[in-house]
């Protein structure tokens, strides 16, 4: 692939898959010249290359947006709300019953109508971020900055040959200043050390060596950010910015030359790229890496428009003077240093830090390969965002800019809406079918039209900007349904994260075994889900022991079972798969490579 105006030999594994992976290198356009006579800033471009387009993102957005305002006016002031009146305000069994019963009712009435405002907060944060949506103009970097690029192992989970085919690929980065290749190795290993030796790379350990060796916080053992704050505070002073990716991502020869050149405006404190993963053979990873669609094609661009995109623990650079306290103690410790750079002011300049994402494809990683390394990664991001939240977003996300607050607050409402919206849908239900007791009553049938209607238009809006997929490995034109089936079938995790961090279960970083040491799935993988099945299946049966047939709550009840149970079935039909190609005597056939949009241009051509 080209970087730094000449051809250089990129990793051979990623050569060999055939994704067009340079093309997707420079989705932001080339590098251009700095203006002259003026401080560097940097500048950016709307993601929408026409008119016509500009305008149907606007039309679908606006429509959508208003619909289910429309509706949310009809559930609060045309439903019919319980008679909550006869409070006792006295002891005695009977009283306490009677005022409990009033509450149950209050609380059903507002759940219904804090459902839709989840719904209504997520249509707004996906029909912003595609109106906003932008992308930097690249520029070249300032070869003056001192440069680390750093990468992680844990011996034992992660394998030394795939931290040496990472390190290899980060020797072949592009890149005209000073710049060090480390391995941090949290085992101290003496395979490792003689691996870093044969590649010349600098191998640090701080393993045994009691200084800074603490079970929590900024240096915590066993964890990565402890790790990165450690050599930070060794050798962080030797450089101006650090580049890092994780152990199972392959850095692309293009890497510095598409972050590095930001850096020349004093106020941006990190450059992030996307997250693609290669393992494509997977269905759970193509699966994992179509659900982040959303994110990492149209909501870090339209933290672009604020200048606040998402720092991710991968695929980046950090400028050394805005990470002077480490990275935050958090399993989730990206966004929460990210709220707390964005919260800091640059004292060289007196401004606030700010940030740039770019769609170009840098890195290029191993996701999940099974539904127990997905169920882990999920309740990671989620569980140490309900933590963020009730620790630490509420102390400093008011000292962020107007327009960063609104964006982090907009997108911090995802996960809990998925969760909350679970756990209020199984208790209406439960009252509602299991015990009779209804509370707001509405007309089924506009709720429906509703419902169906704003479905719809979220889905044309998901469709249509489609065409704005950063993905290498999603061909042109594909709908993205996959993502979307598998984002709903998540719900149940993110529920239990946030029960864990409700009654304060233990949040533990926990290294996601990779390779040939990553988990195979078990039925025991599916624990939660089968737990979570139970009470759709008593429901059902007890509104059909009290002939309490209706339609529409029996509907829902029975998607949550799908939910549920979908993962299990995904997983016994891939069992049942390889197991008949073992009978028949030959592996099960890998799914076919998508061919890239310059491929399809190709062969049309032709």
């Amino acid at each position: 692939m080209t970087a730094g105006g000449e051809r250089v030999q990129a990793d051979e594994g990623l050569g060999r898959s055939g994704y067009a992976y340079e093309q997707f290198s420079a989705l932001a356009g080339p590098l251009t010249s700095l203006p002259e006579g003026q401080p560097y800033r940097v500048q950016y471009r709307s993601i929408h290359h026409s008119r016509r387009e500009w305008l149907l993102t606007r039309l679908i957005a606006f429509v959508l947006v208003a619909l289910d305002m429309g509706f949310m006016y009809w559930l609060v002031f045309k439903s019919q709300y319980p008679d909550l009146g006869g409070w006792m305000w006295r002891g005695g069994m009977h009283g306490i019953g009677m005022d409990a019963y009033i509450l149950l009712l209050a609380g059903m009435a507002g759940g219904s109508i804090l459902m839709q405002l989840f719904l209504l907060a997520n249509v707004l944060t996906v029909s912003r971020a595609c109106l906003v949506a932008c992308d930097p103009i690249p520029v070249a970097p300032d070869t003056r900055l001192r440069v680390a690029f750093i990468t992680t192992i844990v011996p034992g989970k992660e394998p030394v040959e795939m931290a040496e085919r990472t390190l290899r690929a980060a020797k072949k980065i592009v890149y005209d200043g000073k710049l060090d290749v480390w391995l941090l190795d949290e085992g101290d290993s003496a395979e490792v050390k003689e691996m870093c030796q044969r590649l010349n790379v600098r191998h640090f350990s701080r393993k045994d060596r009691g200084y800074l060796d603490f079970d929590a916080g900024t240096f915590a053992a066993k964890t990565k950010h402890g790790n990165h704050n450690r050599w930070l505070w060794e050798h962080g002073g030797w450089y101006d910015v650090v580049m890092f990716v994780d152990t199972d991502h392959v850095p692309l020869p293009s890497m510095a030359e598409r972050l590095l050149g930001y850096f020349r405006d004093p106020d941006v404190a990190f450059v992030v790229g996307p997250q693609f993963y290669g393992n494509q053979e997977s269905r759970i990873t193509r699966w994992a890496e179509s659900a982040q669609y959303l994110f990492h094609s149209i909501i870090q661009r339209a933290g672009n428009h604020r200048r606040c995109a998402m720092l991710v623990g991968t695929n980046a650079a950090v400028r050394i003077s805005a990470i002077k306290k480490g990275y935050v103690a958090s399993i989730t410790e990206d966004m929460a240093t990210s709220l707390r750079i964005h919260a800091t002011k640059n004292p060289a300049t007196g401004r606030y830090w700010r940030s740039v994402y770019t769609p170009d494809l840098v890195a290029v990683g191993e996701g999940p390969r099974s539904w127990t390394e997905f169920f882990g990664q999920q309740t990671r991001w989620s569980a140490g965002t309900f933590d963020a939240i009730l620790h630490q977003v509420w102390r400093v996300g008011f000292r962020l800019r107007p327009g960063a607050m609104l964006h982090y607050f907009l997108m911090l409402t995802y996960y809990p809406s998925v969760a909350i919206g679970w756990l209020l849908g199984i208790t209406i239900s439960a009252c509602y079918l299991g015990f009779g007791i209804s509370s707001l009553h509405s007309n089924e049938g506009w709720w429906l039209s509703f419902y169906a209607d704003i479905a719809w238009l979220q889905f044309m809006l998901y469709r249509f900007m489609r065409r704005h997929n950063v993905s290498p490995h999603e061909p042109a034109g594909s709908s993205g349904l996959s993502g979307m089936v598998v984002s709903a079938l998540t719900a149940p995790i993110y529920a239990r994260s946030l029960l864990k961090v409700l009654f304060h279960r233990k949040l533990a970083f926990n290294v996601t075994a990779k390779g040939d040491s990553a988990s195979p799935d078990r039925l025991a993988t599916f624990r939660y889900s089968l737990i979570w099945a139970v009470v759709p299946v008593v429901i059902l049966t007890i509104a059909e022991i009290r002939h309490r047939p209706y339609p529409m709550m029996m509907a829902w009840t029975a998607i949550i079972l799908t939910v549920c149970l979908a993962p299990i079935g995904v997983w016994l039909f891939d069992e049942h798969l390889v197991k008949l190609g073992k009978r028949r005597g030959r592996k099960a056939p890998a799914p076919q490579r998508q061919r890239s949009p310059r491929e399809e241009a190709t062969e049309v051509a032709a």
